[in-house]
């Protein structure tokens, strides 16, 4: 009986639990996301909308776990239905022996008692059984967790220290797909950067500056082709003890829900107060942090909701100089500052990049005019490598650039 019902209910309960808590997480991962973008939900009136999405989820993960419900009592009918029933078979049939003198009173009602000795464990089992499944459920999913493979894991990998590092990257051939894309996002592509040197990088949106970007960072590897570190090909190295001496500051800046101080200081978890604070004065952002309510110990929100754009981007960049990286990406770090930041950080910037590799991406050519080569992306490929002048000269598509930003818009 217990294998019965374990085959024929219990085994349809622990998939519905997994369905259960999949679909928690679509409703957690749906309200996230409406929060997250609150404004732009205001600013379209789709409240009403938004709730409705999150309650039509809520709505079928009730049904489901009702669903789970009745599975579970079904169990729990069918023993406490099962006890009763097998007692008076089993009072009948011993009643009737005891008629006929085949047994006697005493030895029909021990039979009752070990009947109910053994049915009563029986049934707590099963039940048990059935309950245990959502935990099952639970575990099923830790144990999915833990088969996933770790980041680029390599045994052989090598750790690296910064006094080891000189800064020379060194893009061989390479080609690379996004996972499940057929499209290539950067095809032979071959550029060797000495050390100290900053690389602007340029070109029209989807061309490919941000996945160079990637690789540099080794957030992916090439489809094809090598990226070396020094002569040394990056998936040798060992991702984590790479990526301690790379600072980087991108267009869409991610900040915690903490202090001001605990965002610039996750570029040095070992800083002290003096110097996330000289870190701060040399991104321009310590003037607006110390007219902040608590200063440096100011709670800045979810993803740093209380400060502006352009404040938001100086903490990132104060966030990147406090790590001291030896190479150094930007992607669009000025981009959401105002003229007046922007000349002040230009100039820090300028005091950050020397001695490192620096790799800038950036769509306002003016701000890139200092640096040493330029590289010009299309689709892909490297089309342009050259200074300024060189490309200016050359009247290629980086000229061609410049001109559509420094002419005045004609009127028709």
């Amino acid at each position: 009986m217990v294998y019965l019902t374990h085959r024929t209910w219990i085994s349809r309960i622990r998939p519905q639990h997994r369905k259960i808590r999949a679909q928690r997480v679509a409703v957690d991962a749906l309200a996230t996301e409406s929060f997250g973008g609150m404004r732009v939900v205001r600013a379209f009136g789709r409240q009403r909308s938004e709730t409705s999405r999150v309650l039509r989820g809520n709505h079928l993960m009730g049904r489901q776990e009702l669903y789970a419900w009745w599975w579970s009592r079904l169990i729990e009918i069918a023993w406490e239905t099962l006890i009763p029933i097998a007692s008076a078979c089993l009072l009948l049939y011993g009643g009737w022996q005891v008629l006929q003198g085949e047994l006697t009173l005493g030895e029909l009602v021990m039979f009752l008692a070990y009947l109910l000795m053994l049915l009563g464990p029986l049934a707590v089992l099963a039940q048990s059984a059935a309950q245990f499944q959502n935990s099952l459920s639970g575990f099923d999913r830790v144990l999915d967790l833990l088969d996933e493979p770790r980041e680029m894991e390599l045994s052989t990998a090598k750790n690296i220290s910064k006094s080891e590092i000189t800064g020379r990257i060194t893009f061989e051939n390479v080609g690379f797909q996004y996972p499940g894309s057929e499209q290539f996002a950067l095809e032979e592509v071959s550029l060797d950067v000495e050390p100290g040197e900053t690389i602007a990088l340029v070109g029209p949106s989807g061309a490919g500056k941000t996945t160079f970007c990637n690789l540099v960072a080794r957030f992916y590897d090439p489809t094809s082709g090598r990226v070396l570190l020094d002569g040394r090909d990056l998936r040798e190295l060992d991702v984590e003890s790479y990526r301690n001496h790379i600072g980087v500051v991108e267009q869409d800046v991610f900040l915690f829900d903490g202090s001001v101080a605990d965002n610039i200081g996750y570029g040095n978890r070992h800083a002290s107060l003096a110097e996330i604070q000289h870190a701060a004065e040399i991104a321009n952002a310590d003037e607006f942090i110390k007219v902040l309510p608590d200063g440096y110990q100011t709670i800045i929100g979810e993803r740093g909701v209380k400060l502006s754009g352009g404040q938001r981007q100086r903490l990132a960049i104060a966030r990147a100089i406090l790590a001291d990286p030896r190479i150094l990406i930007l992607d669009e770090a000025t981009s959401n500052l105002d003229t007046e930041s922007e000349r002040l950080i230009q100039d820090s910037l300028t005091t950050l990049m020397q001695g490192r590799t620096c790799f800038v991406i950036a769509h306002r050519l003016s701000t890139i005019t200092h640096a040493n080569r330029i590289v010009v992306f299309e689709a892909g490929r490297i089309t342009e490598t050259g200074t300024h002048d060189a490309l200016m000269a050359a009247g290629g598509k980086y000229h061609e650039m410049v001109l559509l930003q420094t002419s005045p818009a004609e009127v028709s």
